[in-house]
Order: C-alpha cells, then structure tokens, then sequence
C-alpha cells in the first residue's frame, strides 16, 4: 500500500478529518504503510504528500488545519 492510499484508508473513517500527527501515528498503528527502511512515515512526510500537486484534489484542510477527504 502506498502512503497516499493509507491516507485515504484512514481519513474514510474520519470524516471529520486528523492532524498530520494523527494520521501519522494512526497509519503506524494499524500498520498501514512503512517507508522503504521499514520506518513509518512522519508527519511531515504525511503532510508532504497532502500538500503534492499530484494529490492536493484528494484532500482538504479545515480551519484548524485538520486534513479530510475532498
């Protein structure tokens, strides 16, 4: 599974949508995506990918800056 489509799996779920934090750590637990080194992504890289122009029209941000599906 790619980062993007545990984003997506996660966030289904949520509709009132998550944090970078909270996804991240939700995709961790559930075991939904590891990088390449076997690590699990970070916020940052969460949010990186939110904010790709090849995925933005997926996503959204509140404004509390909380991420959902579009």
């Amino acid at each position: 599974m790619t980062l993007h489509q545990a984003i997506d799996a996660v966030l289904a779920d949520r509709p009132a949508g998550m944090s970078t934090r909270e996804l991240a750590d939700e995709i961790e637990r559930s075991g939904l995506y590891l990088k390449g080194d076997g690590q699990p992504a970070s916020p940052g890289q969460v949010n990186a990918r939110v904010g790709n122009k090849t995925y933005r029209d997926r996503y959204r941000k509140d404004h509390l800056g909380r991420i959902c599906l579009a």
